[in-house]
């Protein structure tokens, strides 16, 4: 099959363009005013050839916001009345909805370069957002035990250890500070994906094996 890429910017005034009428995709016009502040306007918009917008109509209202007098867009050859842009407004909408979410070891390594480097401002994530990611990738090195059932109870490194040898099974402990800590829970995801295994103990192995037989 072979697919045509069509996609020809055009600078088109902000009052010739429209939004698509019963678009129902709900958009963060907020997040998006956010990140055309900090990175500028850098996805064109797609509009028929009746300059109704079928892909962009959040970053439309965000760059009118904004005071945008003109916008980059990729005009198609068919009027917003078509079955082919009702079903680009479709699969536009729906293919983000597709996505399977986040690889999270990458995510939080990413978010805390960026952070380093200039903030947060214009990734749409905020620092409760890093500091949950940060919360999901320790629970990763957790591996679940029957502690009786108890509500609320936390238990100790010496109980873990004592479920542990009970069951035949032999605990290692490894001590790292907070910052280094993160960076290993981070390669552990990297590591549990590479081998496809769900433990952090089992991706430990083989790596080891991989490297050193």
């Amino acid at each position: 099959m072979s697919v045509e890429a069509d996609l020809e910017v055009t600078v088109l005034p902000a009052d010739e363009l429209k939004p698509y009428p019963g678009n129902p995709r709900i958009g963060d016009t907020d997040a998006i005013v956010e990140s055309i502040r900090a990175n500028g306007f850098y996805t064109p918009l797609v509009v028929t050839s009746d300059h109704y917008i079928i892909k962009g109509n959040h970053s439309y209202a965000a760059g009118m916001e904004l005071g945008m007098d003109e916008f980059p867009c990729v005009v198609r050859d068919y009027p917003h009345d078509t079955a082919a842009a009702r079903r680009v407004v479709l699969a536009d909408n729906h293919t983000s909805d597709l996505g399977k979410g986040y690889e999270i070891g990458d995510l939080l390594a990413l978010l805390r370069v960026v952070e380093a480097e200039d903030g947060l401002y214009g990734t749409t994530f905020a620092s409760d957002d890093l500091d949950d990611l940060i919360a999901r990738v320790q629970e990763d090195l957790t591996t679940p035990l029957d502690f009786g059932g108890a509500v609320g109870h936390d238990p100790t490194l010496a109980e873990k250890f004592d479920r542990y040898t009970a069951t035949g099974r032999r605990m290692i402990v490894l001590d790292y500070d907070q910052e280094t800590y993160i960076d290993v829970t981070v390669l552990f995801g990297k590591a549990r994906a590479a081998h496809g295994v769900e433990s952090n103990a089992e991706a430990a192995l083989a790596v080891m094996r991989e490297m050193y037989g």
